[in-house]
């Protein structure tokens, strides 16, 4: 229609009198845009002053309303082009205006991201506040529900900056027909073993949210009821969200958003639609009046009218589909209106970058005509895939695309273990045996197996009695765990073997584990060093020809199910006191504990002689208090790191 001087259309509007209006940026003019003469130059129509004018709306009374920034004003501005302020918002830009059907003005802001209730000169209120950095564009839909753009900071301060894209389809506004849907901004789901297709996601149900929103990333559109409950309508797969405009029927809203020249298509509770894409120029401003839908755009600030027809070609190019690793490429599949009329041809190419426009990716391959809803292409192995779809001829056959899937396989990857984890099943806290009697042997209820009783010196009158020493005890088992992992998410079993240090053949713990762990029943093993050796298969997932499998060997751990032995007890009493020496030791593991006790009383924990437990022997030299005088026991409890304990005593008279 026409040109501006200005790089930027950042605004449109039609006055009562249904005369056209353009804003430029950066700079704030607006101009009449002379519709009835395409190619005739735009006429300035008012200097606002302001950096931006963001949105025009026509006024109560002819003239024009604008939205401006960088100082958040909106101004009333007459039907010959002067301007005054109608409100200070106190925010950085005011983004929309919005006038719905019951004449109210709405106004929203960037900065501080509100929609305002505008109630005269200088008088407004907030009706609703986001959680996002901006709000961008609001339209009210056919149930008077209002439908708003927010975009995050990083996505609405981006520079304005467009490249060229690949989609000149031009579509009506009466009701858009179903168009090729743009892919969601996600990646394909891993592959799942030996040549097991994948896709791309489709554009999946709008999700309903609480009426507050929270910080997302990127851009979203969001739908506030009349009672002001709002939910997500979508969430933008090219940022920022520039404009909003609703569509002929009342329901459709469409999106101008990101800088690849894509117009969207959102309709609640169903996918999106990529409508076309302009090669040069990026929509940043969208007028819909009349069932007739103007946009304004950015680079060339041109001004396009959206014709009611369907071009007779027209192209789509998918963003990159990433395999998540290099793959052989199979079948193009496709769901829509399809026919075998022969309008549509399909190509693809394949690279090892996620950005196809960066001259490293192969050529694309001869187009090929869908047949039976399939495509199949000669493609090499890559990472990533990019498909077009041309249209011909679509004008008396309007054939759509409205889902693709990509095929994918591999060759099959073995699974990676890491990290063997053994450690000892805790057993549990166990009150210390009663002292052994010398012709009783070990008390009732004492589990030899766990806790080994013996005793270096006996007397007659020994006293024999409880006493409250929590005694850690070997439980006889050892937890283990690993890490594993498979590129393909197969299926993965796992068989678990042991073996001493001196021996050649593993043993089987188990085999067909499903998890990630298993136990070893230690009690009846020999002490010593011993090894576990793992083998991860993905037979569940694959053929006997094509599974693999991952072996780990662990590092070497200690068997022990010996108890320390206690040496040379020797007491001597010194008035009301008596110094214990003793030595303790154990064949393999550290002396972990080292308590003792006198006439019964409560178990008090000593330290060797350079006060650290940290070795398989040590030696103590502690003084006790003794209250009275006569015999006197002394019992000492030694347990070692592995939960093995003994419990000694010796008998003295002061």
């Amino acid at each position: 229609m026409c040109r501006l001087r200005e790089p930027l259309v950042t605004a449109l509007a039609l006055d009562a009198k249904g005369r056209l209006f353009a804003a430029g940026a950066p700079g704030g003019n607006i101009y009449q845009i002379h519709a009835d003469d395409p190619g005739a130059t735009p006429t300035l129509f008012c200097e606002t002053r302001q950096r931006y004018v963001w949105d025009l709306l026509p006024g109560e009374k002819g003239g024009l309303i604008a939205a401006t920034g960088a100082d958040g004003l909106i101004l009333d501005i007459s039907d010959k082009g002067t301007s005054s302020v109608l409100l200070d918002t106190d925010t950085e830009n005011v983004m929309a205006l919005l006038r719905t059907r019951d004449q109210r003005l709405l106004a929203i802001t960037q900065a501080k991201a509100r929609i305002y209730h505008v109630k005269g000169r200088d008088s407004a209120t907030v009706l609703y506040e986001g959680k996002l950095d901006e709000m961008r564009s609001i339209v009210e839909d056919a149930e008077g529900a209002l439908c708003v753009a927010l975009n995050d900071k990083s996505s609405a301060r981006r520079a304005l900056m467009t490249g060229p894209m690949s989609l000149p389809i031009l579509l009506g506004s009466n009701t858009p027909p179903p168009a090729p849907s743009m892919d969601r901004a996600q990646e394909p789901p891993p592959p799942t073993g030996e040549n097991k297709p994948s896709a791309p996601i489709p554009a999946s149900v709008p999700t309903p949210a609480v009426s507050s929103l929270g910080p997302a990333a990127g851009s979203i559109l969001v739908r506030i009821d009349r009672d002001g409950f709002a939910s997500l309508l979508w969430k933008a797969v090219d940022t920022p969200i520039h404009s909003l405009a609703l569509a002929a029927d009342g329901r459709t809203i469409l999106a101008a958003a990101g800088y690849k020249g894509v117009l969207y298509a959102i309709k609640p509770n169903e996918d999106y639609l990529a409508l076309f894409a302009l090669e040069k120029a990026s929509p940043v401003t969208l007028l819909s009046h009349d069932k007739k839908v103007v946009i304004g755009t950015a680079n060339a600030a041109e001004v396009y009218e959206l014709l009611p027809r369907l071009e007779a070609k027209a192209e789509y190019e998918s963003p990159a589909i990433d395999a998540g690793f290099p793959s052989s490429w199979g079948a193009l599949r496709f769901q829509g209106a399809l026919t075998d009329n022969r309008t549509i041809r399909v190509s693809a190419r394949v690279g090892s970058t996620n950005d196809p426009d960066d001259n490293l990716w192969l050529p694309w391959t001869e187009e090929v005509f869908i047949k039976s809803g399939r495509a199949s292409l000669s493609l090499p192995v890559a990472r990533y895939l990019q498909y077009r779809i041309v249209f011909s001829d679509n004008t008396n056959n309007p054939d759509f695309v409205e889902k693709v899937e990509a095929y994918f396989g591999h060759s099959n990857r073995p699974p990676i273990i890491k990290h063997i984890r053994i450690e000892p099943v805790a057993a549990a806290k166990t009150p210390a045996p009663p002292l052994p009697s010398p012709d009783k042997g070990p008390a009732p209820g004492s589990n030899p197996a766990a806790i080994r009783l013996m005793s270096s010196q006996s007397s007659p009158k020994q006293k024999v009695s409880s006493v409250s020493a929590d005694a850690f005890s070997n439980s006889g088992e050892k937890k283990i765990s690993w890490d594993v992992s498979d590129i393909n998410e197969d299926v993965l079993t796992t068989e678990a073997y042991f073996k001493a240090e001196d021996e050649k053949v593993w043993k089987l713990i188990e085999k067909g584990i499903k998890g990630k762990e298993t136990k070893l029943i230690t009690k009846t093993i020999p002490d010593g060093l011993y090894r576990i050796r793992l083998v991860v298969s993905d037979r569940p997932s694959n053929s006997m020809e094509k599974h693999a499998t991952a072996e780990l060997i662990s590092n070497v751990f200690t068997i022990d199910n010996t108890p320390p032995v206690i040496d040379s007890i020797s007491v001597k009493s010194e008035s009301k006191q008596c110094r214990v020496t003793f030595s303790v030791h154990d064949e393999l593991s550290n002396i972990a504990s080292i308590r003792i006790s006198i006439d019964s009383g409560d178990w008090e924990t000593v330290l060797p002689a350079d006060n650290l437990l940290d070795s398989l022997k040590e030696k103590v030299s502690t003084i006790l208090k003794i209250e009275n005088n006569g015999e006197h026991n002394i019992a000492i409890l030694v347990t070692d790191a592995e939960g093995n304990t003994r419990v000694d005593r010796s008998v003295f008279e002061d």
